[in-house]
């Protein structure tokens, strides 16, 4: 039996990955008398970057599947955390019985820890499955995320993300997942990521030491807790503070002259960023802000930040489809949310003058650079 039992595994997965249908039909075809349930294979794909290519393998050490069904209940959770994962080819196998043919959705959450940054949650229905972000609350209620964040995936099936995998998606019709009377139906949920890293630099000119920790550096947004369709829920503002600091000089060469700058450098890793919190004029409170604070704690900078790091969407969005790095059939303007969602990395560079006074910015994205003198912003 268990050598029959491993034997059918095989032959499934040979099936299903050179799309062969041969006679195995159904659940319970008369080769497969000693067991009567049905295997479904779900793939998990990572590729709504600004790279358009399929990181999962690569940055993705644990996921958990929800299987959902019309009443939306959970009636299969499953999960997987080993190597297997980093395999271009790996599929989760769906064997089980209580998964029988129907209409379902599919709901994933992934990240580097089954239990890390955003801790799983429990509940038998799929609004149950919501990911919210740990953080310290200090004796005045105020919410600070501290140290490095595990970095966290979403993906749902059927999906709204913008990509022909999401749009065209195999085995879904009007609006759910049909898994048929059979073995070998192959499911893809496109992933996005939630999670992203600022770098913050400050760069002096003169060459003068700048240590860091003579700079506040801090973040602040509601945006540390996800629904299970990744939606933003109601969320107290969060403090985000650096988990990385350096002090050092730079060297550079502008118009001939070597010049020497004193840096301090800050990285933070922040929750998922949206747009309805670049600007939101009737409630400050809600607006993501970037404060920097010298150390006799005058601000030296104090902005809207995603509405800074907007400023390079355009340019580097055309810049990227000049050089053939956006696939064919991609070449739709981005919205400003789709690009906060494809996007993961920022850096900000301030440049000060003597007296610490910031005098212009730069921003990148990938290698594509802003040159950003408005302070007013």
């Amino acid at each position: 039996m268990i050598f029959f039992s491993k034997l059918k595994r095989y032959a499934l997965a040979v099936a299903a990955g050179l799309g062969l249908s041969a006679s195995f039909t159904s659940c319970d075809s008369m080769i497969y008398n000693y067991e009567e349930d049905c295997v479904y294979y779900v793939r998990f794909e990572y590729d709504y970057n600004l790279k358009w290519a399929n990181a999962f393998p690569s940055e993705v050490k644990s996921v958990t599947l929800y299987i959902i069904d019309e009443n939306d209940n959970v009636v299969l959770t499953q999960s997987e955390n080993t190597g297997v994962l980093a395999d271009r080819d790996y599929m989760m196998v769906i064997d089980d019985p209580r998964i029988v043919p129907g209409r379902y959705r599919l709901l994933a959450w992934a990240g580097d820890e089954e239990i890390g940054s955003y801790p799983a949650s429990e509940g038998t229905k799929k609004a149950d499955h919501q990911r919210r972000l740990n953080r310290d609350v200090n004796t005045d209620g105020e919410h600070h995320h501290r140290g490095h964040m595990d970095r966290l995936y979403h993906g749902s099936l059927p999906s709204t993300l913008n990509t022909p995998l999401a749009k065209n998606a195999a085995n879904v019709k009007d609006g759910w997942c049909v898994f048929s009377e059979g073995y070998r139906d192959v499911f893809t949920i496109p992933m996005m990521k939630d999670t992203n890293t600022i770098r913050i630099h400050l760069q002096q000119m003169g060459g003068k030491p700048m240590p860091v920790e003579k700079f506040d550096f801090v973040i602040t947004d509601r945006n540390g807790h996800m629904d299970s369709d990744n939606n933003l829920c109601d969320d107290t503002r969060i403090t985000y503070h650096p988990w990385a600091l350096k002090s050092g000089t730079t060297d550079l060469t502008l118009q001939g002259i070597p010049v020497t700058y004193g840096t301090a450098m800050a990285e933070f890793t922040t929750s998922r960023l949206m747009k309805e919190n670049a600007e939101n004029k009737n409630d400050k409170e809600k607006e993501a802000r970037l404060i920097i604070r010298n150390h006799e704690g005058e601000e030296i900078v104090n902005i809207p930040v995603l509405q800074a790091l907007l400023l390079a969407k355009s340019e580097y969005y055309e810049d990227a489809i000049s050089k053939g790095d956006v696939p064919a059939g991609q070449h739709t303007p981005l919205s400003d949310q789709e690009f906060f969602d494809r996007q993961d990395t920022y850096n900000l560079t301030f440049f000060l003058d003597e007296h610490t006074r910031w005098t212009s910015a730069e921003i990148y994205i990938e290698s594509w650079r802003v040159v950003w003198q408005d302070v007013d912003l």
